[in-house]
This record gives C-alpha cells, sequence and structure tokens, in this order.
C-alpha cells in the first residue's frame, strides 16, 4: 500500500472512527470517491477483525465465539445469528451473539463474553458456563448448537449408516439396511480408539478419520423382506455424505491414563471434498496443557491470511500470521499434537 493509502488509515486510526465507511462524505486531497471507497474496502477486508479478551476461564468460550462469527457459514446466520426465534432465551442470545459480530468486524473497543454469561445464568442457571470454571470448548459448541436447534433442523449435512449382519461363524456379511440422517449434526466425532496407542512420530492426515467403522459382538435381531434373521456380528459404516459446513472434534482425553493426553499428531489439510462440496479449512482450536487444566486458543483464516488468536495476549487482538503455507511452516508440530476442533466451510 502507498504512502498515501497509509495516511488515510493514520487518519482513521487517530480520529478513532468505527466505521471507515463513513469517510464516504469525505473528500481527501481533491481524490475521487472510487479511490477512496477501494482503500476504505482493502482496509476493511484486511484489518478490521478484533477478539475476545479474558474474562475469567472464558478461553473455551472466546475460541468458540471467534470461529463461529470470524467467518459465519450460512447456516449459521441463519439458525444462530437470525433473531427470530421461537422464545426469549434464543432471541436474546441471538442479538448477543449479533453484538459480538459487529464487534469482530468492527475493531472497536475491547469487549468479552461477560453479558454472555450473565444471559447463561438468567435462562440456564444449570449450565456449567455461567461460571468462572474451566470447561471444554467441544461441550460449549455442543451446548449451542442443541439451544438453536441444530442437527433438528435442516443444515445441510447429511450422514448415511450402512449395517450388515453375520452369523458366528461363516464369513459372508449379509447387508441389512442403509440410514440417512438429512439433519445431522455438524460436528463429526473422531472415534477415540481410532487414534489412541498409534506411534508419536507419524503423522496422520484428518481426512482419513471421517469415516467410522465398527463391528459389535451382539445378538441382533432383524427383519429384512420380511424375514427375521438373527445374527452374532453387526458391522456398521457411518460417513457424511454431504456437508455445506463441518466441525471436525478430535478427543485428546485418554479415559485410560489421567496423567498423559492422547498426543496422536493428526494434521490437518486445507480442503476435504465430500460428494460434490469442497470445503475449506477456516479455523482450528488447541488445547495446551494437562486433562485437567490448560489454556484454549485458535487459528482463525481472514481473507485469506491466517492470524493468532490468543484472549490473553494483547487483550485478545489476534496477531498476523500469513499464508497457509506461514501457518504449516510455524505451528504445524502444535497444531497436531494439540488440535481439538477444525471447522471447514
Amino acid at each position: 500500500m502507498d504512502e498515501w493509502s497509509n495516511e488515510i488509515i493514520r487518519q482513521w486510526d487517530k480520529q478513532k472512527i468505527k466505521n471507515p465507511f463513513t469517510m464516504r462524505t469525505v473528500t481527501i486531497n481533491s481524490t475521487t470517491f472510487k479511490q477512496i471507497d477501494e482503500i476504505i474496502q482493502l482496509h476493511n477486508n484486511n484489518s478490521f477483525i478484533s477478539g475476545l479478551m479474558w474474562d475469567n476461564n472464558s478461553c473455551y468460550m472466546d475460541c468458540i465465539l471467534m470461529c463461529l462469527l470470524v467467518q459465519p457459514a450460512t447456516w449459521t446466520k441463519r439458525f444462530i445469528l437470525n433473531s427470530n426465534h421461537d422464545n426469549s432465551f434464543k432471541i436474546l442470545l441471538s442479538t448477543e451473539l449479533n453484538y459480538l459480530y459487529r464487534k469482530i468486524h468492527s475493531n472497536t473497543e475491547k469487549y468479552s463474553c461477560k453479558e454472555l454469561r450473565n444471559i447463561f445464568n438468567i435462562y440456564s442457571p444449570e449450565s456449567i458456563f455461567t461460571t468462572y470454571e474451566q470447561a471444554d470448548s467441544d461441550e460449549f459448541l455442543r451446548y449451542l448448537f442443541n439451544i438453536f436447534d441444530v442437527g433438528v433442523k435442516s443444515t445441510g449435512i447429511v450422514m448415511q449408516e450402512l449395517s450388515w449382519g453375520k452369523q458366528y461363524p461363516t464369513d459372508k456379511w449379509d447387508f441389512i439396511s442403509e440410514r440417512i440422517d438429512r439433519k445431522a449434526t455438524p460436528i463429526w466425532n473422531v472415534e477415540i480408539f481410532s487414534i489412541i496407542n498409534k506411534s508419536d512420530t507419524k503423522l496422520y492426515n484428518i481426512s482419513d478419520f471421517l469415516k467410522i467403522k465398527s463391528i459389535d459382538r451382539v445378538d441382533w435381531s432383524t427383519y429384512k423382506k420380511n424375514k427375521n434373521f438373527q445374527f452374532q456380528l453387526r458391522k456398521r459404516e457411518i460417513k457424511i455424505i454431504s456437508s455445506t459446513f463441518l466441525c471436525i472434534s478430535i478427543p485428546r482425553y485418554n479415559p485410560f491414563d489421567e496423567e498423559k493426553k492422547i498426543t496422536t499428531k493428526i494434521v490437518p489439510v486445507k480442503y476435504i471434498t465430500i460428494q460434490e462440496n469442497k470445503l475449506k479449512l477456516s479455523s482450528i482450536i488447541v488445547h495446551e496443557g494437562t486433562q485437567l487444566e490448560g489454556h484454549y486458543y485458535a487459528f482463525i483464516e481472514h481473507n485469506n491470511i491466517w492470524y493468532l488468536y490468543d484472549d490473553i495476549i494483547n487483550n485478545g487482538t489476534p496477531s498476523l500470521i500469513g499464508n497457509y503455507t506461514a501457518l504449516k511452516e510455524k505451528y504445524l508440530e502444535t497444531i497436531a499434537i494439540n488440535g481439538v476442533l477444525f471447522f471447514y466451510l
């Protein structure tokens, strides 16, 4: 950007203009309105992103809100940021989330999730998210989705479950059924047994965990073509067959060893293709610490530029990383070991 453009931006910062588009009514150095609009748009696209400040163990909540609101998916706008809801809790919550969305994209004074907690305290006092105790980002995301009936309404996520049965000791698997869930949750849970006790040195691709396969030893009675079948084994395969948004959840809690997290190295890919939909990595949440305590922070993309967001650093102001290549060069090892939530849209 040339010096003249930098001077314009310095004037905006100096005057603390909350919305740079107010400059539309001003002519500076006889510059055309078209030039001013171009610079305003450039400044808005690349610089106008703020972050939530830490507010007493709020990192788990702050990271989820930043990942949802910096680049909101279409259904997020439709179901969560849309204030046309059927009860006062949803309306008030949606209004506050809209307020936070505007704050994130306006680069104004610093703010926190304190008011959001107050709303939870009034309408959902039994929730763990009303207190200042440490909590889990994954649980908070599910809590938000449950409030707004995500997974009940159609959000564009379609899941397929195929089932086979087998009579022991025969080798033949009989196909039993196909179940299609057209209102599936956008959160894909990676199976804990698919990642636990794997090599600590090998890197695993996250796309390798987007299918769940299981075999159960059960006495299973089912009907197929009006006939009753008895099986001793059941095989299932579950996968996503359509999606416009996906949050992949990696379990790091080790139920077999309270002293050691699961540190299997899982690396993201920039794009995931599900049927015709090509989804792009938009943000990552990592957790550093032990199984009992720690800290969440996030990597977030905004207009093809990646930022490090940490609510306890620089009052939550995101710091510049660069493009996707720069992200991998600087933080791939940290993400591979500590990544817990990966957002694709």
